[in-house]
């Protein structure tokens, strides 16, 4: 009858060894396998960061190409408007057609990234633009390249448009050009601008 208790609490024994055993190694596989979730976890919560800030910094940069864009577009409608005003009187006085898609298509980056004030500046300016197109069409027919009698205040209107267009172009470009690309535009432009007679 001992013999057969004993031999029941060892059983019993072995069992609760084996049972603890068992329990242990269950532990032991869990752990290592919250382990791996969260090892995975956290390399694709690190993806998602990276995607996100790689796709940030692609949107950062085509909003730049686009004020970099409109910034040009302004430099050259003051280009256009002071040639068009030093070489009166030395062939057709055709004034220039200005451009506008680029300044249309950054007009929601233009609001995004510029303060309030430098806003109404671009905006301000273009809409100075579209009267002056506007004005000059009316009074002809021909709707690009118009031809027509140029009086002192159409040049006094160009000229003065032609510095708010330069102004436009500084106000765009300041954050998306460097201090020597700014510098190397107007370059141009003063290049641009200096024939004063196109037909010596």
């Amino acid at each position: 009858m001992q013999a057969l208790i004993q031999s029941l609490i060892g059983a019993v024994i072995g069992g609760v060894f084996v049972l603890v055993a068992t329990w242990l190694a269950l532990h032991g596989q869990f752990k290592l396998q919250q382990q791996e979730w969260q090892r995975r976890d956290s390399e694709r919560n690190e993806d998602q960061a990276l995607h996100e800030k790689k796709s940030l910094k692609e949107a950062e940069r085509a909003e730049a190409d686009m004020l970099r864009a409109a910034a040009l577009e302004a430099l050259t409608n003051s280009i256009a408007l002071s040639v068009f005003v030093d070489t009166i009187g030395f062939g057709p006085n055709v004034i220039p057609d200005l451009s506008r898609s680029r300044y249309e298509a950054a007009l929601p980056v233009i609001l995004k990234r510029l303060s309030a004030s430098r806003v109404e500046n671009v905006v301000n300016v273009y809409l100075s633009g579209f009267r002056f197109d506007a004005v000059k069409k009316a009074r002809s027919k021909n709707p690009v390249g118009i031809t027509l009698v140029v009086e002192q205040k159409d040049l006094d209107e160009a000229r003065n448009l032609s510095e708010l267009f330069l102004i436009a172009f500084r106000t765009l470009a300041w954050d998306v050009f460097s201090g020597d690309e700014r510098a190397l535009f107007e370059r141009q432009k003063i290049a641009a601008e200096r024939p004063k007679n196109p037909n010596p």
